[in-house]
């Protein structure tokens, strides 16, 4: 069994007023893709606008944060990017949490399952791995930055090699019984995702009710955790997240808490395990 995805499905279900609705460039779903990220820096160099989609139904070569990849058989899963220009300056940290916020609210709407969400950027559901995000900035025209949303949910369950892959992974298909209508699933992320974008650039803006709503999901703080930055491995029990989206962490090697950026850091539990 495997999935593929109505493009014309998608945009007629749409509620959004950027996302999917891009005015100089259409809406991408390829069969096979290197990355969807890629395709999207690629278009925005070309001048593409912001709300640009493209969706695959396989990717070669999918990629996680520090160049990690993340596995994208044929029809198992979404792989899915969106394209938007800003000029504000938010930190990444924030917005990667709050598009994980987002992906969970949808994912509990559409299945009744609430999952659990990692820091910085995966998405968690019975202790294993159902997806991820990575917000890329490749560059910046005229003050305006371009950002890249980059997300993957695993949906229906494929084999893989345990021993190549260590981190353990869940599919949104055995979250629930009932099946999914993935058009209006994407419909509905996509709005998620612009609300969420278009709260970060309004004046009514509080870093404080991201963090809220993250911590509400989080499967991270409270956590004994080894974290690997560079060549170096910090020990540490994980206390709060900040308002700028780093991680604290209260270690015995200093006598004041650390934080920990997205960009600096991969985390595990201190005994090894992936949650």
């Amino acid at each position: 069994m495997t999935i593929d995805i109505n493009l014309r499905l998608v945009e007629a279900n749409l509620k959004t007023s950027v996302i999917g609705k891009s005015s100089n460039c259409p809406n991408e779903y390829h069969k096979v893709i290197d990355s969807t990220n890629n395709r999207l820096i690629e278009l925005s160099k070309n001048g593409a606008n912001s709300g640009t989609i493209v969706l695959a139904y396989e990717q070669t070569s999918g990629r996680g944060r520090f160049g990690h990849s993340f596995i994208s058989p044929p029809g198992h899963g979404l792989y899915l990017s969106i394209l938007y220009k800003t000029s504000q300056d938010r930190h990444l940290n924030l917005l990667t949490l709050g598009l994980g916020v987002a992906a969970a609210n949808v994912i509990k709407f559409h299945t009744g399952f609430q999952i659990k969400l990692k820091w910085v950027n995966d998405l968690i559901a019975n202790e294993k791995k159902l997806g991820g995000i990575l917000v890329e900035s490749p560059f910046v025209v005229n003050q305006e930055k371009t950002l890249i949303i980059g997300i993957g949910i695993n949906i229906i369950p494929f084999v893989y090699d345990t021993d190549k892959i260590l981190t353990p992974i869940e599919f949104l298909n055995n979250l629930t019984t009932k099946p999914i209508n993935l058009e209006l699933f994407i419909a509905d992320l996509a709005l998620e995702i612009e609300t969420l974008l278009f709260y970060i650039e309004s004046e009514n803006f509080l870093a404080s009710e991201i963090v809220k709503q993250w911590l509400e999901y989080n499967c991270t703080i409270d956590k004994n955790i080894k974290a690997i930055l560079g060549n170096d491995v910090i020990f540490g029990r994980a206390i709060g997240i900040n308002g700028s989206g780093e991680l604290i962490i209260e270690t015995t090697d200093t006598d004041k808490p650390i934080t920990l950026s997205a960009g600096q850091v991969s985390i595990r539990n201190i005994d090894g395990k992936y949650v």
